[in-house]
């Protein structure tokens, strides 16, 4: 396969209303989608910066995609295999992960098309039928929490993930209590700081809660020392998110076999084949992975959604974004709790 044509056109997508956790309130979300050719072959990717997570801004990845694009004019390379495109990819450097990402996207699926391939065989990986959602609740009153807790429950969600980081600890204590209340063994409940905490409040904070049957708390503090040091001492799982920024970041975690839990933003993390890695590490050595979007576009959502169909667990994954997005359109629906893959086909793009 040889790539004949490359361009790309930005994207905007407004929520239907802002998402708050303890860190940032995202009201939309903006990007670009690649497109390449080979031949009369299309094939697109998603490029969805995220800054405030660790990934290139909007504007250094709109500067890389123009490089990209003219160095694609005069590229007399061969794309015979997913090998080659590993090696092409090292030349796009770590900073730039969300243009990776969609470089990658598009690369993989315009080489399933040119072999008639689905992505499983493609990778070489089998993949579920059906993958198992979280519902997320963000950072709202006590006196919401019941009512949101039991939409999420009517709804056929079995892990509810609360956002958590309140300036008043008893309020956040309160909600906890009232979401188990309302939940009782109907779901499972997780919590994410998003790095609120500092370490010696968090192992104090997180004692306060160990009755509530928390599955796992994401992030509580912010550096991978802290989050590796708060696993010595918190008897509730801790799961790394934010700390996770590359496959190193992941690697070290997994080779301390401190926290449990590895939460993977494909976007953050340069792409699907970064991910694999990632995840074949850590299934080495029993560490569960939670694969997570990162509000991108239903393309880029869609990598997320493959990463997550690969692990064939009953795992609740962080793909419930759908319901945040004015238009959902090409994002298959989450029904009692889960996302039904009628067709391996649908993860090429």
């Amino acid at each position: 396969m040889k790539v004949t044509g490359c361009e790309y056109i930005n994207y905007e997508l407004k929520l239907k209303k802002p998402f708050q956790s303890s860190r940032e309130r995202i009201s939309e979300r903006k990007g670009f989608i690649v497109k390449l050719y080979s031949g009369a072959l299309e094939a697109q990717g998603d490029v969805s910066p995220f800054p405030e997570l660790g990934s290139e801004s909007l504007l250094a990845a709109e500067n890389m995609l123009k490089k990209i694009k003219d160095s694609f004019s005069h590229y007399d390379g061969i794309f015979n295999d997913v090998s080659d495109i590993g090696k092409a990819l090292k030349k796009i450097s770590f900073s730039f992960p969300a243009v990776r990402h969609g470089i990658e996207q598009a690369l993989l699926s315009l080489l399933a098309k040119e072999k008639e391939a689905t992505f499983p065989t493609l990778l070489k990986k089998v993949a579920a039928h059906k993958v198992f959602v979280n519902s997320v609740i963000g950072l709202c009153k006590a006196k919401d929490i019941q009512s949101e807790v039991e939409r999420c429950i009517n709804a056929g969600y079995e892990t509810i993930k609360l956002k958590a980081g309140r300036e008043n600890f008893a309020d956040e204590i309160e909600c906890i209590k009232l979401a188990r209340t309302t939940a009782g063994d109907k779901a499972k409940i997780r919590i994410d700081a998003n790095c609120k905490w500092e370490l010696k409040e968090a192992i104090k904070k997180l004692e306060q809660l160990e009755p509530y049957n928390i599955e796992y708390a994401e992030q509580p503090v912010c550096s991978k020392e802290d989050m590796i040091e708060l696993s010595k001492y918190s008897n509730i799982p801790i799961a790394a998110d934010e700390s996770i920024k590359t496959v190193n970041d992941a690697s070290e975690f997994i080779k301390k076999c401190t926290c449990p839990v590895l939460i993977l933003k494909p976007m953050i993390l340069g792409g699907i084949l970064n991910t694999i890695k990632i995840i074949e590490k850590a299934q080495k050595n029993n560490i569960k992975i939670i694969v997570s979007s990162s509000f991108e576009s239903h393309l880029g959502w869609r990598s997320a959604l493959f990463l997550a169909s690969i692990l064939k667990d009953n795992n609740a994954h962080g793909l419930g974004t759908s319901e945040y997005f004015s238009e959902a359109e090409g994002r298959l629906p989450i029904t009692n709790g889960k996302i039904v893959i009628d067709s391996p086909n649908y993860f090429i793009s």
